[in-house]
């Protein structure tokens, strides 16, 4: 069935029954009540029989605290004369409580007020009242009833005997003394002023020739209305017959995007032809898939999960289309997930296939998926189901046409798991049904714990296993993490991607990132280890701005591969890497010789974002666009470094290459590497991270030598952390760090506390183009707890041979040919130059000028450079 949700529907009448007039009395139903209004101070008339205008302040008490202007009026005047009276009472008035008892000819004029008065008010009234004035078809009003005729609205009380005395009758709505029904034209919903009261609904049920009489509660949690006829069949299961035996479909193939999806095989890396834009910089309508997966569904609604949903669909106010088979189509379901998007201005459709007599032709289905949508939404629900049916009608084929199309796929839980190639699934779970609120009621606890995840096979647009709630426990009482652990230990053959309740998992094209909706919750990669059998898994970071390649995110656990010297870093610590002499600066010369080096070393990678600083790398360069080439061996080549320490300078329109040697298979030939190193780099820059990885690598590729080349032909070398220390004789590192890794997050996830403080900071060589030894994070403390700059006193202690450089995080020490001055990012921080005195074996500490006037100053005092 095809339906759109902003069609126009009969708004009025507006009716609110009561289980008894104590409900006036609870808050909660009196706001609902008033949310009906079209007012924030509505008038509400009391209508009651002479003998019970006493009443009135009683049951009118919580409107007067909300600030109502309440009037009560007694039915003593002759029909005539309150007619009148009646009429000019309405047209002021916005809610009406009638409390008349018995009194048919003045039911029958409220009645009449109500359709054809052109009055617009809210009527309420218990169900023996509301029952005397709506029981009618009114002239006006021949397709709209109070209840079906095979239907009855009551008190809970009175449900039964009227099921057991009318044998037309197949349902009664009843309501407990302090809850409520509310009619809206052609919808309705039950609230409840407490936790106990409800509104249920009370059904014949026929088994083996016995009649009994049944009742399910509804839920009062609704914040709208669904259809009323919805509504009073909402404890009936769904007639599908591959429910009956879901568990023998499990082993289904669903699978029909893998051969569409973006081939991931490849790293883009150290390609001459290599410029990786930002989204801003790519129509977003090229992109293919574009995946919005969260952990629930409600999690689409949270700010940064929706805002990335309509940034992915281009438009402001995108058509969402609400596909709800695996919620059973339920209106309840379209309402709370759709609710942002219709509230913003979106035009919002729905596609309803869960049951064989809503499926639309072909034709319209393909008009509304594959044409018509720019964001589909999918329910949470039952995922087994609803692939069973999308494969059966074929919307299955159309998703993917509209996915091909540049159509954004969305949703939570089910809605998640269903791109993917695999997912983690509770379809089986005994109260995972249309009714499911029926079964909660009629199942105990034991057996609602009786069941078992599955894994089963999905759409394929995503190659890993999804596991939607990864950070909550089952009814069956066992964790979905540990579940989804023992499934990949069994059957080792893809990644899985845990999403927390309040996370989504956002896939553009081939590459991917995790988005936070409330700054907590995340994503996980879980991944199987080939080699030990074991299952390793990390948290992904949802401070990304950019995402990265899905095949290294689906890495994202494992370790640092093929790599030797990382079994024994610490035997490293005194390997010499000098390439060059620290003394041998040269100045601009007769010959025009260019002057070098020129270094920008800043305490972290992220300061040479830093206005001052990045200002400096563009003067040096002598260039408004510089080719900078990125050198991320100390980060393990992760490509979320490489988008946050290059993003500045993409935005400003540089070519933006990077080079990848990291690991082996990575490294290109040595006449590529000469290219870009020495040929085409204005501007080289390296990774913070682990020095020592990085140092051993470029040893072992002769990068090392490439990179004193390119400095002695004027290239401005730069980097932060890592990244400014290998420019530097020594440095005072933490590569023994045990997460100084490819894989930090999950060492983090693995260690305590305690063993990630121990350890300690260590003395390496550099490659000598400054002649002392850099300390940056100068004014940070590391995770073992010892501040870098006292930690550095005493290894200069130990060789006082050179002067040591402390490098504050947000500051850069900029060396040109033999001039050194210090750069401050924020205004504050600064570089320091610290020395032993030998006669009282004391280490003098002097900050670094900042300004030309100190610059100066400085250097007509200090030549120890």
């Amino acid at each position: 069935m095809l339906l759109q949700a902003n069609s126009s529907r009969t708004p009025y009448p507006r009716i609110v029954t009561l289980g008894s007039q104590s409900a006036f009395l609870q808050n909660e139903i009196v706001q609902r009540i008033l949310r009906l209004t079209d007012t924030s101070s509505p008038n509400v008339l009391y209508l009651s029989s002479d003998s019970d205008i006493a009443d009135c302040d009683e049951f009118t008490s919580i409107f007067i605290k909300n600030r109502c202007k309440v009037k009560c009026h007694h039915c003593n005047l002759n029909l005539h004369a309150y007619k009148e009276e009646l009429e000019s009472l309405l047209s002021e008035t916005d809610v009406v409580i009638c409390n008349q008892q018995d009194d048919q000819e003045h039911y029958q004029l409220l009645g009449h007020s109500l359709f054809n008065g052109g009055n617009n008010f809210v009527l309420c009234g218990v169900s023996t009242v509301m029952n005397a004035i709506l029981n009618v078809i009114h002239p006006t009003t021949t397709n709209w009833r109070y209840c079906r005729q095979d239907t009855a609205i009551a008190s809970s009380s009175q449900a039964i005997q009227l099921l057991q005395n009318n044998h037309t009758l197949k349902r009664v709505i009843g309501i407990d003394p302090l809850a409520a029904h509310i009619i809206i034209g052609d919808d309705s919903m039950a609230i409840s002023g407490t936790k106990s009261d409800l509104v249920h609904i009370f059904f014949k049920d026929k088994t083996d020739h016995t009649t009994t009489i049944k009742s399910d509660p509804l839920p009062t949690s609704w914040k709208e209305p669904i259809p009323t006829d919805e509504f009073i069949e909402f404890h009936e299961p769904a007639t599908n017959p591959h429910l009956d035996t879901l568990e023998s479909l499990i082993d289904t193939d669903f699978v029909i995007a893998n051969d569409a999806i973006p081939d991931v095989s490849h790293r883009r890396v150290n390609s001459a032809s290599l410029h990786q834009k930002t989204l801003s910089e790519v129509s977003i309508e090229d992109v293919f898939p574009k995946i919005v997966a969260a952990g629930k569904p409600s999690a689409l609604q949270l700010g940064p999960i929706f805002d990335k949903i309509l940034e992915l669909s281009g438009k402001e106010l995108p058509n969402l289309l609400w596909i709800g088979t695996a919620s059973f189509d339920r209106t309840d379901r379209f309402s709370s997930n759709t609710f942002k998007f219709r509230e913003m201005g979106c035009d919002v459709r729905r596609l309803d296939v869960s049951d064989e007599d809503t499926v639309p032709t072909m034709k319209e289905m393909r008009e509304l998926v594959v044409k018509w949508a720019d964001v589909i939404m999918c329910a949470g629900g039952n995922t087994l189901h609803a692939l069973l049916r999308w494969k059966e009608v074929g919307l299955d084929l159309l998703i993917k046409e509209a996915s091909l199309n540049g159509a954004v796929l969305c949703g939570g839980s089910a809605g998640a798991g269903c791109w993917f190639s695999s997912l983690h699934t509770d379809s089986l779970r005994p109260d995972n049904t249309k009714n499911k609120e029926q079964v909660l009621a009629d199942m105990d606890d034991e057996d609602l714990a009786n069941w078992d995840y599955t894994k089963i096979s999905a759409l394929g647009f995503i190659d890993a296993m999804c596991v939607p709630h990864f950070d909550v426990t089952g009814t069956n009482g066992n964790a979905r993490s540990d579940d989804a652990e023992k499934m990949l230990e069994e059957n080792p053959t893809t990644a899985a991607i845990g999403v927390d309740e309040n996370a989504a998992f956002v896939v553009v094209g081939d590459e991917a990132l995790a988005i936070s909706g409330d700054g907590k919750a995340t994503c996980h990669v879980v991944v199987p280890v080939e080699t030990t059998g074991e299952v390793i898994s990390a948290p992904l970071p949802t401070t990304w701005q950019e995402p990265v390649p899905l095949d290294e995110v689906l890495e994202f656990p494992l370790p640092a591969n093929a790599i030797p010297h990382l079994e024994a870093l610490s035997e490293h610590v005194n390997t010499d890497f000098v390439v060059a002499d620290g003394s041998n600066h040269s100045a601009l010369g007769a010959g025009g010789s260019e002057i070098f080096p020129k270094i920008v070393a800043a305490g972290k990678p992220s300061a040479l974002q830093l206005g001052p600083i990045f200002v400096k790398i563009l003067e040096l360069s002598g260039k408004e666009s510089p080719n900078l080439l990125w050198i991320g061996t100390a980060s393990f080549d992760r490509t979320d470094r490489f988008n946050s320490s290059t993003l500045r300078f993409r935005e400003i329109g540089c070519d933006v290459r990077r080079l990848d040697v990291s690991d082996e298979e990575d490294v290109p030939t040595s006449q590529h590497m000469r290219e870009l190193v020495v040929e085409w780099a204005d501007v080289i820059m390296c990774a913070g991270g682990n020095t020592l990885h990085a140092l051993i690598r470029w040893k072992d590729c002769g990068l090392d030598l490439l990179l004193k080349e390119a400095c002695e032909k004027g290239t401005v070398l730069c980097g932060g952390s890592a990244g400014a220390g290998c420019w530097f004789s020594s440095l005072h590192t933490d590569s023994l760090r045990p997460d100084n890794t490819k894989n930090k997050e999950a060492v983090l996830d693995d260690l305590n506390d305690e063993e990630l403080k121990d350890w300690d900071f260590a003395r390496i060589s550099g490659l000598g183009f400054i002649n002392g030894m850099c300390v940056p994070h100068f004014d940070a403390t590391g995770t073992n707890g010892r501040a870098r700059s006292e930690d550095a006193e005493r290894f200069l202690k130990e060789d006082p041979s050179t002067p040591a450089i402390g490098i504050d995080e947000l500051a850069a020490l900029v060396v040109v040919g033999n001039e050194v001055s210090a750069v401050s990012g924020d205004g504050k921080a600064t570089c320091h130059i610290f020395l032993l005195r030998s006669v009282t074996d004391e280490v003098v500490a002097t900050p670094l000028p900042t300004t030309i006037e100190e610059i100066k100053t400085f250097h007509s005092r200090h030549s120890c450079l």
